[in-house]
């Protein structure tokens, strides 16, 4: 049961970066508007001033959430990276995480 509900949490992370990454190109692609259409530059850094707090608030949302997602993806072993990193995603092992089974 609470397994179920860390992967669909996991998988409800996962969707909400791709989501919000989604619109990434948006402003990228106002802004090669903005360049190509404006004439003068006083119009150009007005129109760029309005659109690069939303470049950041989208590479900072994003980064976040991809950091969010390893860190969970590790400490509940959700990814598939073998046993190798086992011992580093689950706490329970205690003092046998140094013996082999």
């Amino acid at each position: 049961m609470e397994v179920d509900m860390i992967a669909k949490a996991f998988n409800d992370m996962v969707f909400f970066h791709a989501f919000f990454m989604a619109f990434f190109p948006i402003p990228f692609l106002i802004n090669l508007y903005t360049l190509f259409t404006y004439k003068t530059y006083q119009k150009v850094i007005i129109k760029l001033w309005f659109v690069m707090p939303i470049i950041f608030l989208l590479v900072a949302w994003g980064a976040l959430a991809g950091c969010y997602l390893s860190k969970s993806a590790m400490v509940y072993d959700l990814a598939d990276w073998g046993d190798d990193r086992a011992y580093f995603a689950d706490f329970s092992y205690g003092d046998q995480a140094d013996k082999t089974t």
